[in-house]
């Protein structure tokens, strides 16, 4: 089986519509241009050799399958840690040790200021656009947001999974803050439909990920 798309940098889509998430690692999702790089990372290594794979029976949040990846014989997780470009989950269901050997290599990719953890991305660099009013902002395509920041408190509908979404699965994120972790949820879901959410002003962010545009209502 081979990959017919990188969802973000620990989270491979299968020809078949299997969506395989790496254990040990965590996807960044705050910064844009990090996130673009790093997910870019991700689909230049899985196309270097044939993809193997190994499920571990259980699958995130998002409803990915969990699963040690190989590219030829290199450990995906391993690779993608020492390059810097994700983060280390110790909480992942792989075994401790694998957990702490992702998070080890990790600290030396901070160490050695690479990937992530390198100079300024180009794009974060660039003069800010002229600011918006949040107010303004009336829908929200797929992403991590800020709320009161990029986007207002308020109830958002979306007609269901965007075109491109290879497996036609809309899932959503209320979230403590924009770490991305497990902890930081407060409330999500999945749907292959028109869905609607309420966004609360106590919210730190909201993540949206194979959606159409969400439209505020009120």
């Amino acid at each position: 089986m081979s990959v017919a798309a990188v969802h973000d940098a620990a989270t491979v889509v299968l020809t078949d519509g299997t969506r395989l998430r790496q254990v040990g690692i965590s996807a960044p999702t705050a910064d844009p241009c990090r996130v673009k790089q790093a997910t870019a990372t991700t689909d230049t290594e899985v196309r270097r050799a044939p993809l193997t794979y190994q499920l571990l029976g259980q699958s995130d949040l998002y409803g990915n399958q969990w699963a040690y990846l190989q590219v030829g014989s290199a450990d995906l997780g391993e690779k993608l840690a020492s390059l810097g470009w994700v983060w280390a989950y110790p909480d992942s269901p792989a075994p401790p040790s694998y957990n702490q050997r992702i998070a080890t290599q990790v600290d030396v990719a901070r160490a050695s200021k690479v990937g992530l953890f390198g100079s300024a991305c180009p794009e974060s660099a660039m003069p800010p656009a002229p600011a918006q009013s949040v107010t303004a902002v009336r829908t929200i395509d797929d992403g991590t947001y800020v709320v009161g920041v990029d986007i207002e408190p308020g109830n958002y509908r979306t007609s269901g999974p965007a075109q491109d979404s290879p497996i036609k699965m809309c899932s959503w994120t209320r979230r403590k803050d924009t770490s991305g972790e497990a902890q930081s949820v407060i409330a999500m879901n999945i749907s292959q439909g028109p869905t609607t959410v309420t966004i609360k002003p106590s919210d730190g962010a909201f993540e949206s990920r194979g959606c159409n545009p969400w439209t505020k209502l009120n």
